[in-house]
């Protein structure tokens, strides 16, 4: 799970094929994604020059609650994914919130997140290790990652059963932090509350989507 390292505001220039540099490029994305019109905002510079500041504030006065600075923070970035999110949960029949609650635990919300190991990647942590298959470019990638994550949500909770043989999403939830085998054995211990399994379980239904 990752914290806020970042502000993207006026003035961010990252060097290319940086977490930085993907995380903005995947702002702008979302904000075209969230009906603002492109206009001069450049959508293939990870540079946040004058247009994408514009950009960011005119879908900034679009969300209620938002401050208007031109600034992407938590706040801002929870809203500019939570469109592509939500849909992909009724897309993949998710529970409404599993998915957009998952990965602002994951990762806060913050685009360029990454693991103090650097293994875990993007705004919902896809680990390198385990699954080496996934680019570290479409770990940043809005329109891969968050389909990715909730078709291994959807994959888990079709392929785990409980002790009676049945499916449930708290397994496949608790899955995405401790795989299919930490899951099935939490369930095969009785669900004990002080397993890593549960808490993580407990974390994610808390969050405010």
């Amino acid at each position: 799970m990752a914290v806020w390292k970042t502000y993207y505001q006026l003035g961010f220039d990252p060097p290319e094929k940086t977490p930085e540099a993907w995380a903005m490029l995947a702002i702008k994305t979302e904000i075209v994604y969230n009906g603002i019109p492109q206009g001069g905002m450049d959508t293939t510079d990870p540079t946040f020059g004058k247009g994408t500041d514009e950009k960011v504030r005119e879908f900034q006065a679009s969300q209620a609650g938002l401050d208007v600075d031109g600034i992407i923070g938590p706040w801002t970035a929870h809203r500019l994914f939570r469109k592509r999110v939500l849909e992909v949960e009724k897309k993949l029949a998710l529970p409404q919130g599993m998915l957009c609650k998952l990965k602002s635990l994951e990762s806060s919300d913050d685009p360029a997140a990454l693991s103090d190991d650097k293994h875990d990647r993007g705004p919902v942590q896809i680990n390198d290790l385990s699954h080496p298959q996934v680019s570290d470019k479409d770990c940043y990638n809005p329109s891969f990652c968050f389909l990715w994550a909730g078709q291994y949500l959807r994959s888990a909770y079709d392929g785990i059963r409980t002790v009676d043989g049945q499916k449930d999403w708290d397994l496949a939830l608790a899955s995405y932090n401790v795989g299919w085998g930490g899951a099935r054995r939490w369930d095969r211990a009785g669900r004990p509350r002080t397993a890593t399994a549960y808490n993580y379980v407990k974390v994610v239904k808390n969050r405010v989507c």
